[in-house]
């Protein structure tokens, strides 16, 4: 389990004493918060580096490639909608919880932001 102040480290212990593999981590309290083990990915969440991979792969899980795209030309022709606004802002909804988002931005995780901001 990943969230909390621990970040797996028994878990690591666990596998170095036992010769088990990684599989999974749990980043999250929720069922659907697993994702797959990646040794690179692990270490920069545990330094604070982010996690731009994982960050990528909640983006395409969120919006298609198509959607992304036609949203970015309209707000560059200036025709962006409160419809496409709500539309963007559903699609982050999808990726979880702001709090999560921002500590897989290199840089960001370190960061100590209010938790009114994080709260959306």
């Amino acid at each position: 389990k990943m969230d909390g102040t621990a970040k797996g480290g028994g878990a690591l212990i666990a596998c170095s004493i036992t010769g088990a593999k990684v599989v999974f981590i749990g980043v999250g309290e929720k069922v659907n918060e697993f994702e797959k083990f990646k040794p690179k990915n692990f270490v920069g969440r545990m330094l604070g580096m982010g996690d731009i991979e994982a960050l990528l792969e909640k983006v395409q899980g969120a919006i298609s490639e198509k959607d992304a795209q036609d949203l970015g030309k309209k707000f560059l022709k200036g025709e962006f909608s409160l419809l496409d606004l709500y539309e963007q802002m559903t699609a982050m909804r999808k990726m979880g919880p702001l709090s999560k988002i921002v500590e897989m931005i290199p840089g960001f995780g370190q960061l100590q932001l209010p938790k009114e901001m994080l709260n959306v």
